[in-house]
């Protein structure tokens, strides 16, 4: 090989190593921005559970997030006094429990229509339920419940409140009216 071309593979040598050197400092850089990225993402992620988890807990009215297979994940306190479940004892089972039996079949059935459609009678408005507590009597609870889209599946979040106090306010109302209704007439 003449002289002149020992050169020029020399100098291509050298800026080439010269470049996959700047490159490869480039791409390390590049990767520890990456891992910093994410470990603060990883940090507010867990920011953002415990608040959440804090929130819950903290509520006054009953709170139960199920997936959409309809398997009950969180559960707080207040749901606990409100249904009669210990929170380790409803998790991971079925919202069935919590719903009578001549409607779980309905609910079953709007949540595949949910999943199919997006949309529910139910979902993003406050509704009047029947609830099933442990002991197996029924309550009136108002409830709100919200669908929330997790990476790839379905969960439904839903606060509930005992109605239980206000129907007993209100029939006392109505037994008040009749009773002034009656002397009114007399």
């Amino acid at each position: 090989m003449c002289p002149q071309c020992v050169v020029a593979w020399s100098t291509l040598l050298v800026l080439g190593a010269a470049w996959i050197a700047a490159n490869v400092f480039v791409f390390v850089r590049a990767r520890h921005w990456l891992l910093r990225e994410m470990v603060e993402i990883h940090s507010q992620q867990a920011w953002l559970d415990d608040m959440v988890r804090t929130v819950t807990e903290l509520a006054s009215d009953a709170f139960i997030a199920i997936n959409e297979k309809s398997e009950i994940l969180r559960w707080n306190y207040s749901a606990e006094a409100l249904l009669g479940w210990k929170r380790h004892e409803a998790i991971g089972k079925s919202l069935a429990i919590i719903i009578p039996e001549e409607l779980r079949q309905s609910h079953l059935d709007g949540l595949k229509r949910f999943l199919d459609t997006g949309e529910g009678p139910y979902l993003k408005k406050t509704v009047e339920l029947i609830a099933v507590t442990r002991n197996g009597s029924r309550i009136l609870v108002e409830a709100v419940i919200q669908p929330l889209r997790f990476h790839d599946s379905w969960h439904f979040w839903a606060f509930l409140r005992d109605l239980r106090g206000k129907m007993s306010l209100e029939q006392e109302i109505q037994r008040l009216r009749a009773g002034i209704r009656r002397d009114m007439e007399a």
